[in-house]
Order: structure tokens, then sequence, then C-alpha cells
């Protein structure tokens, strides 16, 4: 099934990512780096659906571990 999302969202779902998002995208999927750089870029993926809703979970993983580093610096 072809993902609904516009370029535009999927842009902003890459831009959220942690710097090593795609890494672990793939590897929560057990997919190439490049099926996940494929489907956040328009380029065709049967897995576009799959990986979306995997990055979003990295991202809130990602935001969870950034408020708990502030909170530990905080706390300094």
């Amino acid at each position: 099934m072809k993902s609904q999302l516009s370029t535009n969202s999927k842009q902003k779902i890459k831009e959220a990512l942690p710097p090593d998002g795609m890494e672990r995208i793939a590897k929560m999927l057990n997919v190439h780096v490049s099926t996940v750089s494929r489907a956040l870029s328009n380029k065709g993926s049967s897995k576009t659906n799959t990986v979306i809703i995997a990055a979003l979970e990295v991202i809130d993983l990602y935001r969870i571990e950034l408020n708990e580093l502030e909170s530990k610096i905080e706390n300094l």
C-alpha cells in the first residue's frame, strides 16, 4: 500500500530523526539503511508505512532521551 503522506510530512520526519535515526530504524526493521532512506524520500518502497511508524517511534524515544539528559544536567 502506498503512503498517503506528503513529501513535506516525510521531510519533517527526516529532520526530527536523531543523527543515527535511519540506522536505528533499519536495525528495528531488519532492513538496509537504503530502504529506510528510500521510504522517507518518496523513492518508492513497499515498506514506507512501516518505516514511517518506526521513525515516529525512534523520534519519540529520542525526545525522551533528550529530556532525561536535560533533567540530569539540571540536577547537577
